[in-house]
């Protein structure tokens, strides 16, 4: 039986994905360890995450800035957009070198037993506005190929 505190913020990072019972006691006591420059140093990194981190008004990108840094680059192609469902997905073909156009993530896919408020979430309204403007001469989907990327496309 820990204290409360202790409870608490197990509790908190066990919303976290992968994060079970253990391993958020493994954070909680390495930080308690550690001392609190350690843990100052992570609560300072999540309130500047919180304070300057911003939705992209294009693509909806996280960024500090809005458009985000690759909406802002005039050297893109702004007629080829290509949709991911993750800021994750951007960065693994921005790492390639390969994509010079422009992005819309849509936050997340469609599962089948998903209902109309998780969908509604998305970016999928947003990025038909996008369409509608007639800019966009090519979108690449580049969603997984699993049955929620495969829905996603669907839809």
């Amino acid at each position: 039986m820990y204290s409360t505190s202790i409870n608490n913020l197990i509790e908190a990072l066990k919303k976290l994905p992968s994060v079970g019972q253990r391993s958020a006691e493994r954070f909680v006591f390495y930080w308690l360890k550690s001392g609190k420059k350690e843990v100052n140093d992570l609560r300072d990194a999540l309130n500047t995450l919180l304070q300057n981190t911003k939705s992209c008004e294009i693509c909806w990108n996280f960024d500090d800035n809005s458009p985000c840094h690759i909406c802002a680059d005039p050297k893109r192609n702004r007629e080829v957009v290509c949709v991911v469902a993750s800021p994750q997905d951007l960065m693994a073909l921005e790492n390639t070198g390969e994509y010079h156009g422009l992005y819309h993530i849509l936050r997340g896919t469609i599962n089948p037993d998903d209902d109309e408020n998780e969908i509604s979430k998305m970016k999928i309204e947003e990025l038909k506005d996008r369409v509608a403007k007639k800019e966009i001469k090519e979108i690449i989907l580049a969603l997984s190929p699993d049955l929620a990327g495969e829905t996603t496309f669907c839809y």
